[in-house]
């Protein structure tokens, strides 16, 4: 049988890592003690550019002289990405990735560039007759996996054609450090209680009960109060 002082630091820290990874009552997210640790900070104190702003030749919906969009709309760091693109006519083009933010006014900052893409005339994008809704089915023209070192945020994908036509891509990159609904199980991997008690059915919970799948859970949903007087874990 476990010491109660051993019952006791597994409950604190249980308690200190929950309190780390979930919401407070109130929705809001833990506040960082230093604001110079939060990454997006330092981010933004890098040298900035503005070569993000369209030129004077921009693509239009009629020509299309450069069109693209992204696999998806958001992708967490060391994710995969692929854009679609085509070209009018078919011409070689770049790309420049962009992280969107202050960097002293300048209002974006050059995270990639590739250049000389062989670029291909897409068939054109069908319309449903009865909603409206276009949706294209291209063959994807550039497909990369998101460094982990770009820091979570707006990105901007600005296609350049060589004839100098240019258009952009928008996509979000996620935080994918552990932490959070999708990655608590991963911290929480190889922890060893023969009783835990899972409390709550939010993010962190659903996270604690995939990690320990044995424990006893209690929500106001189902078991309610929580019966822990022979929990090792809460």
């Amino acid at each position: 049988m476990r010491g109660a002082a051993e019952s006791r630091r597994k409950l604190i820290f249980a308690l200190a890592l929950l309190s780390l990874l979930a919401p407070s009552a109130r929705g809001a997210l833990p506040t960082p003690a230093l604001a110079a640790d939060n990454p997006i900070t330092i981010e933004n104190q890098q040298t900035g550019s503005n070569s993000w702003e369209l030129g004077s030749l921009v693509a239009d919906d009629v020509s299309q002289q450069i069109k693209g969009y992204a696999s998806s709309t958001s992708v967490l760091q060391g994710g995969s990405l692929s854009l679609y693109v085509t070209v009018n006519p078919a011409q070689t083009y770049g790309i420049d990735f962009y992280r969107m933010g202050w960097y002293g006014g300048k209002g974006g900052r050059l995270e990639l560039h590739a250049d000389a893409l062989a670029g291909i005339s897409q068939p054109s994008c069908p319309s449903d007759a009865s909603t409206g809704l276009i949706a294209c089915n291209w063959a994807p023209s550039y497909t990369m996996t998101i460094p982990t070192a770009w820091t979570s945020g707006v990105y901007m994908a600005v296609l350049t054609n060589a004839a100098g036509y240019q258009n952009y891509v928008n996509f979000v990159v996620r935080d994918g450090r552990l932490h959070g609904f999708s990655t608590d199980a991963a911290i929480l991997a190889g922890l060893q209680f023969e009783h835990a008690a899972i409390i709550g059915a939010g993010g962190a919970g659903i996270a604690f009960a995939e990690a320990l799948p044995h424990g006893a859970r209690f929500s106001r949903r189902s078991a309610w109060p929580p019966d822990v007087a022979d929990a090792d874990l809460v």
